[in-house]
Order: structure tokens, then C-alpha cells, then sequence
């Protein structure tokens, strides 16, 4: 993937939400680390990278976990016997890139038969929920690394509710997971390799809160001053 510009707008927010990771409310959060790969299906939406099309969906994503901070479950268990899967994401929202402008590719589930996030720990399920999004966004029409975003929300406690239980306990009830990953723009034998890290997403306590909207008045001053500078 090429080097970002210091001033390109992925920079300056990824460097806003560095700063955010430093809040007390990162302190409660939990994570890990993982590979994986992801299956995209057909073509559509608009021109992508090295002149090829978007993908119109994601058939299904798949990861295996490796290091982890915070996660009491994992004490005496094997982090690598921690495994993931999802499926069924639509194209829902683009942008295409061109030589001077970044774009992304925004999935989510669209077709009203959503079908659940799983994780399982040594081939036994143990919670499952739903994924809210997936986006995948490049610095222009050249760059054949994408970097993004997404979140999973578990909903369900599976054979062993252990872990369900501790993410409902390090997020407040949400049961939200931030997930960061980079991976392939482009598929190649048809899967995008992917990696990246899942984090809890801990509920601010009362005095936190200010801290966060001051944090929003800087991410709106930079919006701002980007547009202003086009």
C-alpha cells in the first residue's frame, strides 16, 4: 500500500482516533489480533483499483485469532483455537477512487435475512451476533492495499456463555465489538487476505463524555478545514 500524504484525511483521523485509544474508557477495553480472508462475489457498483470493478458483496469472511490483551477467558486456553466467520454482506454505499481521490467500498447486510456472525473456540460456537458493517477504503485507483473498519454486536451466548459474558461485561451490556483490518483490494484466487484487530467497545463512564465531545469538535474542525482547502 502506498504512503499516505501527512495531510491526506485517513491520516489526520486515524491520528484523532490514536488519540482516542489514549481516553480512560480504551483502559477497560479488551482485544485481539487476527488473519483471515475474505470471499467477494460478483462485479458492480462502480470502477475500483488497477482498472478492475467493485466486488457487489462479501460471500463470507473468515479468521483465526492470534495475540490478545485483556480477555480473562483466554487465560490457560489457546488463543489460536479462537476462531470467526461471517457471510451474506451487500455493497451497500461507494465511492470510486481515481489517480488524486481515495475511495471505499461499504458493505453491510441489506437483504432482510441477515445471517449471524460466529465465533468458536476449539470448533465449539461459543457466541454469536450480527455484523453491522464492513468498509474498505483506498487512497486511489492505484493502491492495491485497503485499509478499514468494521463492528460486530454479539447478541447470543453459545454452548459456553464464558466469553459472551465477559464482552457483556467489558461493554457495558452492547456486546460491541471495533474491528480494524487491512487486506487485499483486489481478489486473487478468488479471497482477499485480510488481518487486523478486534476491540471491546467499552461504554464511556459520565465524566468521559467530555473528553469524547471535545475529541468530536476536533474531528468536525478537521472536516471542516479539509473542505475548506479543496
Amino acid at each position: 500500500m502506498q504512503s499516505m500524504h501527512p495531510n491526506h484525511p485517513h491520516r489526520q483521523i486515524r491520528s484523532l482516533l490514536a488519540a482516542a485509544l489514549l481516553l480512560p474508557v480504551a483502559a477497560a477495553g479488551a482485544s485481539f489480533s487476527y488473519s483471515g480472508s475474505l470471499s467477494p462475489g460478483g462485479a458492480g457498483g462502480g470502477s475500483w483499483v488497477d482498472g478492475q470493478s467493485m466486488v457487489t458483496s462479501i460471500v463470507v469472511g473468515t479468521g483465526t485469532a492470534a495475540n490478545q490483551s485483556g480477555f480473562s477467558y483466554f487465560v490457560g486456553r489457546d488463543i489460536g483455537l479462537l476462531t470467526f466467520q461471517f457471510a451474506d454482506l451487500e455493497l451497500s454505499n461507494f465511492q470510486s477512487p481515481t489517480l488524486d481521490q481515495w475511495g471505499f467500498m461499504y458493505f453491510a447486510e441489506a437483504n432482510g435475512a441477515p445471517i449471524p456472525f460466529r465465533f468458536f473456540y476449539d470448533g465449539t460456537e461459543i457466541a454469536t451476533g450480527i455484523t453491522d458493517h464492513i468498509n474498505l477504503a483506498v487512497d486511489n485507483d492505484t493502491d492495491l492495499g485497503a485499509s478499514g473498519d468494521g463492528a460486530v454486536t454479539l447478541t447470543t451466548p453459545g454452548v459456553d456463555p464464558t466469553f459472551f459474558n465477559e464482552v457483556m461485561a467489558k461493554t457495558g451490556g452492547s456486546g460491541r465489538f471495533n474491528v480494524y483490518l487491512s487486506s487485499d483490494a483486489v481478489p486473487s484466487g478468488g479471497v482477499m487476505t485480510m488481518g487486523g484487530t478486534f476491540v471491546t467497545a467499552a461504554v464511556p463512564e459520565p465524566e468521559e463524555y467530555a473528553a469524547i465531545a471535545g475529541l468530536s469538535l476536533v474531528l468536525w474542525a478537521v472536516r471542516r478545514r479539509l473542505r475548506s482547502t479543496r
